[in-house]
C-alpha cells in the first residue's frame, strides 16, 4: 500500500498545526489561565491575576489565528482596541439607555468580519475576586459582538469559545 504525495503533504501540515499550538502553549505555562487560555472560574481577585492588556490580548489572538478555540479575558474600566494580523478585538463600555449604566461590549473580528463565538461573561468584584453577576451562553450577532449589563464598578471576565 503506498501513500500518495498528496496524503503526506496532508499529515505534515496537520502535524505542523499540532506543533505551533504546542509551541503556543509551552510559551505560556506553567500559567497558562492567566495568560487568557482555557477559560477560568476561579477566584479572579486583582492580587490574584491582573487585566489582560495589549500584549496579552496580541497573544491570544495569534492563539486563534492558531486554531485555539478557548480563552478567558479579565478587563477594568478602560477601554481596549487591539489589532494582529488579520484578528481585531475591541472591548468598550457603552450606555444601555437606562440611569446612564453602561454596558461590557466585546467584538472579535477576523478579516473586518464578525467571529461567531460565545461566552461566559462575568461581573467580577475587584477585591474578593468573587463574581457578583453572570451570563451565560451569550452568542455574538453577525458583527461579531456581545454585551453584558455591567452590575458596578468591577471587572469583567469573558470566558470565550470561539465557534467555526
Amino acid at each position: 500500500m503506498s501513500i500518495s504525495e498528496k496524503e503526506i503533504h496532508e499529515k505534515n501540515d496537520k502535524i505542523s498545526a499540532l506543533e505551533k499550538k504546542l509551541e503556543i502553549i509551552n510559551s505560556f505555562a506553567p500559567h497558562f489561565w492567566k495568560t487568557g487560555f482555557g477559560h477560568y472560574f476561579e477566584n479572579d481577585a486583582r492580587s490574584v491575576r491582573k487585566k489582560h492588556n495589549e500584549a496579552s490580548v496580541r497573544r491570544v489572538l495569534r492563539a486563534m489565528e492558531a486554531g485555539f478555540i478557548h480563552f478567558n479575558l479579565k478587563f477594568e474600566n478602560g477601554d481596549l482596541e487591539v489589532q494582529e494580523g488579520d484578528w481585531h478585538l475591541n472591548h468598550h463600555k457603552i450606555w444601555n439607555g437606562k440611569n446612564w449604566e453602561k454596558n461590557w461590549k466585546l467584538t472579535i473580528m477576523k478579516n473586518k468580519n464578525g467571529v461567531r463565538f460565545k461566552v461566559q461573561g462575568d461581573n467580577i468584584n475587584h477585591s474578593n475576586g468573587k463574581c457578583m453577576r453572570s451570563e451565560k451562553n451569550i452568542k455574538s450577532d453577525q458583527n461579531g459582538n456581545v454585551e453584558l449589563r455591567r452590575s458596578g464598578d468591577l471587572y469583567v471576565r469573558w470566558n470565550i469559545t470561539v465557534q467555526n
